[in-house]
This record gives structure tokens, sequence and C-alpha cells, in this order.
């Protein structure tokens, strides 16, 4: 039943516009969120990054990227097809590239 139900919400939540929409597991902007949160600290999951501001910890990206120019990432990125970031502080891996348009200060592969 609980897997029946996470399920139903991953899919909602992908299918949904690509505004700021979210399960956020925490208080303020603080914990696990799951979706396309704009500004979250921890971990942070989502199909398609779009119009992301701040994240400070990991985030996991499925697919690619919408446009995200102010994207400041602060910790570990990971993405399947590739992150997609305004300015990487940390580490970024993904099997299709890692995109930083103003800079990476860290590792990426």
């Amino acid at each position: 039943m609980r897997k029946t139900a996470t399920l139903a919400m991953l899919l909602l939540l992908a299918s949904a516009p690509l505004a700021a929409q979210s399960l956020d597991l925490g208080t303020g902007n603080t914990g696990i969120s799951i979706g396309n949160s704009r500004v979250w600290n921890g971990l942070r999951i989502n199909w398609r990054d779009d119009g992301v501001e701040l994240v400070n910890g990991l985030n996991l990206t499925i697919w690619r990227a919408g446009r995200n120019p102010d994207f400041m990432m602060n910790g570990i990125a990971l993405g399947i097809v590739g992150p997609d970031v305004g300015v990487l502080n940390g580490i970024g891996l993904g099997l299709g590239g890692v995109v930083a348009d103003d800079g990476i200060n860290g590792i990426a592969v």
C-alpha cells in the first residue's frame, strides 16, 4: 500500500507543471524535498529542475534540466542526464555531463 501511494505521489509531481511544486518533509526549507522546490537545504530529488534558485546539500535530478540561470548549488549535484546549474560549489556528477553557466568551484565529472 505504501509503495502504491508513493508511486502515485511521484507520478503526480512528475506530471504537474514545472512550477515550484514539491512534497517537502521538513521545516524552514530544510529536510527532504521531492519535486521542484526553488530553495532547499538537505536532500532534494526531482524529475526535472526548472527555475531553481538555491540548494545546499544533495540534489538528485533524473532528467535534463529546464532553465536554471540563477541556480546556486552548494554541495553535491547528481544527474542521470546531467545537472545544469548557474554556479556549482562542490561536486557535480552526471552521465551526460555537468553544466554550470557561471562557473564550477570544485569537481565535475
